[in-house]
């Protein structure tokens, strides 16, 4: 108890990943080292999509399948630290430039080490997933190839602009609800798909954020994102005009009848949009990127959370 009474007393949990995380060590070791390969952050909305995703499946079914939620939940977010321990070992170099004091540059982590986790935990995914069932194992198996893929040779999509995004957006905002629809109905519904579809536009639009504050070490290694090939100010751009798209298919779902009224609730995106586009170049200190990067995250978590609204009103 004295040892997390000493944490919160030193806000080291609330200091992010420059300042917190290196007073964590003092408590924790090199486990922090392996915590900051798969950041903690970047897990919180697969959390989000796995459960609230699986509510809007299930519809009102949740005690019934319960154990099956924790696992699909689970799954999604073993998925997504694989492509963060793979990213950030094949990304060493540009790593050295754009964020030094992250494991492997800072030398506190090896890449073969990296490598190691994130085979350990694509094994754990596979087997969880198709503990759950063959379809939701066969799902998570495609997600897992996105995942490691974007990094690893032949594909290798990161290097590659418009590639790099296209990628992105399937596996982060096309897939997910067909893979959890797969863990307790057909992927092949149509509700899924339709969800997906204004998924897959908000990280279209919002994916380029992440590369915002990469750009030096990025153009270095020749990884083509649209800040290193249009310039930050045309990236800036493209966000503001094509983070509209996602509300045009949703409008026109509703519209058509394929999704029911309260689904407008999605609308409520907008306002995340907004904080997006103004935070753009704002830098906040408990994350390694933008205020815009931290509503991507969000505005997609959200679309999960308000279409279970959605589906209970």
């Amino acid at each position: 108890m004295s040892t997390f009474r000493n944490l919160i007393k030193s806000g080291s949990c609330g200091s992010g990943i420059k300042k917190g995380y290196p007073r964590l060590r003092r408590y924790f070791g090199r486990f922090m080292d392996f915590v900051a390969l798969i950041r903690p952050f970047t897990l919180l909305a697969p959390v989000l999509v796995g459960f609230f995703g699986s509510l809007i499946c299930l519809k009102g079914e949740f005690w019934s399948h319960w154990l099956e939620v924790v696992y699909v939940t689970f799954t999604l977010m073993l998925c997504q630290a694989v492509g963060q321990c793979i990213n950030q070992a094949c990304g060493v170099d540009e790593d050295r430039i754009n964020k030094p004091y992250r494991p492997i540059p800072s030398g506190r982590v090896s890449v073969e080490e990296a490598y190691g986790l994130a085979f350990l935990l694509t094994l754990i995914s596979l087997w969880r997933g198709f503990t759950v069932s063959v379809t939701f194992g066969l799902w998570i198996t495609v997600i897992l190839f996105f995942a490691v893929f974007y990094n690893l040779k032949p594909f290798q999509a990161r290097k590659y602009v418009w590639i790099n995004l296209l990628w992105m957006s399937v596996s982060r905002g096309l897939l997910p609800f067909v893979v959890i629809w797969s863990a307790f109905r057909s992927p092949f519904e149509l509700k899924p798909w339709l969800l997906g579809s204004i998924a897959f536009l908000w990280v279209f639009a919002f994916q380029p954020t992440k590369d915002i504050t990469d750009v030096e070490g990025d153009r270095k290694f020749g990884i083509r994102t649209l800040p290193v090939v249009y310039g930050v100010e045309k990236t800036k751009s493209f966000i503001k005009w094509f983070s509209i798209l996602p509300f045009l298919p949703l409008v026109l779902y509703i519209q058509f009848g394929l999704l029911s009224l309260p689904y407008l609730l999605l609308l409520n995106l907008a306002i995340i949009r907004e904080i997006g586009i103004w935070g753009f170049d704002k830098r906040i200190g408990v994350t390694e990127n933008t205020l815009s990067w931290v509503m991507f995250y969000l505005g997609l978590s959200l679309i999960f959370m308000l279409s279970w609204i959605a589906e209970v009103i």
